[in-house]
């Protein structure tokens, strides 16, 4: 201990109760290592090993420098990183979750072992995110920024793709095998009884990456708080729409579609912020115009599933005894026999037609279109003149295939059935 304190004196000055800047916690954590990587390897302990030496260099590594490394890594479903191994957005690297502890343990040792529920392993199908950084004081001061980077990733992925998954796990600690802390581990997402068999996994390539970059830069202006003209800062109403968009993922995994039908419309009126006592109808609208502009068959699709959405959310928040259409007759009518799975597909198709509308905010805001502004102002009712429909689809279109996401705002394939992949529909 006091070697180190005497090699490396600007790391270790004396005095410091902090831990890092303690030359005996990093002498156990040495320690520790060495006894592990012994086991690992069904090695003897000796002082001249391989094993020994290469972890002599890492702890000359971690104390030789004033900062010490923090890092983050989420867990998330229904994605496939294979095709992007290895690549990074914002400092922010994908890596495939394939031997999902293996996997884990080469970004963060030890993590797999601080709480992860073993059954879970063989059910999943998603992919890793990772990132790390220098910090001074506790980690939670490093990886807050670290998980914000993420989390706006993890919402670009969802927005350009629809795709199923939750967030599932998050780790964070210290990416070196000699750590002064074994890493957190923090589910995610509470589960109900029996997971759901239908999803949409997205496969992520290279050429989406570039888009999938500028929907996070997008959603980072969103979630800036602004002042204008009030000592009270202001969130965009894009913000609101988009966590009530991931929760409703939340809900419904957690087996509470009621709370996912007010979630989504929460954000369906967050995103389209009429603002005025004729709700419901300009929510019809708007959505059957942005989104489907001159065609007229799939826009009376749209305009009946906001109307669909927006009755049932009144039936359950209003607490009517007598719904306007039951959720066994809005299932029926769509020939979903089955209660629980008919909702599980209604949702999805309410959740999908929220997330292409989130994009056209994205699109058309100040730092693209600049046409209707996150905060302010709507200028909504302008762009949906009779006259302005086929240029406002056409620039809207423009936008997506100039992010490099060309089918951003088409509706998303159906779900598939994971048990039976063959299987795409009820």
């Amino acid at each position: 201990m006091e070697s180190l304190r005497q090699a490396y004196p600007q790391r270790f000055p004396s005095g410091s109760a902090f831990p890092f800047a303690d030359p005996r916690e990093y002498a156990a954590a040495f320690i520790r290592s060495v006894i592990a990587e012994a086991i690992r390897l069904d090695l003897p302990l000796r002082a001249n090993s391989l094993p020994v030496q290469s972890l002599l260099c890492e702890l000359h590594g971690l104390v030789s420098r004033q900062g010490q490394t923090f890092a983050s890594l989420w867990l998330i479903d229904d994605v496939d990183f294979s095709a992007v191994q290895g690549r990074a957005i914002d400092a922010v690297t994908f890596a495939s979750a394939g031997q999902l502890d293996r996997a884990v343990a080469s970004f963060m040792p030890e993590a797999w072992w601080s709480g992860f529920p073993m059954q879970w392993a063989s059910a999943l199908h998603g992919g890793l995110l990772y990132a790390s950084g220098e910090g001074f004081s506790q980690h939670f001061d490093t990886t807050d920024g670290l998980n914000l980077s993420i989390r706006r990733l993890v919402d670009a992925i969802h927005l350009a793709t629809g795709c199923t998954g939750f967030d599932r796990w998050v780790w964070m600690g210290e990416p070196s095998r000699i750590h002064l802390n074994v890493p957190e581990s923090h589910p995610q997402t509470e589960l109900g009884i029996t997971e759901p068999r239908w999803r949409r996994v997205a496969t992520i390539t290279p050429a989406e990456l570039p888009g999938i970059a500028v929907l996070s830069d997008l959603l980072s202006h969103a979630n800036k708080q602004i002042r204008r003209g009030s000592s009270q800062p202001t969130v965009s109403s894009v913000a609101v729409a988009l966590s009530r968009y991931r929760q409703s993922l939340e809900s419904l995994a957690a087996g509470r579609w009621r709370d996912a039908v007010v979630d989504l419309s929460i954000a369906l009126e967050a995103t389209l912020s009429p603002g005025d006592e004729h709700i419901e109808n300009t929510l019809r609208l708007r959505a059957a115009h942005f989104l489907d502009g001159d065609d007229k068959a799939t826009a009376a699709q749209t305009d009946r599933d906001v109307k669909h959405l927006y009755d049932l959310r009144s039936d359950l928040v209003h607490g009517n005894t007598r719904y306007k259409r039951t959720p066994a007759k809005l299932c029926e009518e769509r020939g979903y026999t089955d209660l629980r799975l008919g909702m599980w597909f209604l949702l999805d198709r309410w959740r999908d037609i929220v997330r292409r509308l989130i994009c056209v905010r994205l699109l058309l805001s100040e730092t693209r279109c600049d046409l209707w502004p996150l905060i302010g102002k709507t200028r909504a009712d302008d762009l949906l003149m009779p006259d302005k429909r086929g240029e406002l689809q056409r620039r809207i279109a423009g936008e997506a295939t100039a992010i490099g996401l060309p089918r951003l705002l088409e509706p998303t394939t159906p779900l598939v059935n994971d048990l039976q992949p063959a299987r795409s529909s009820l």
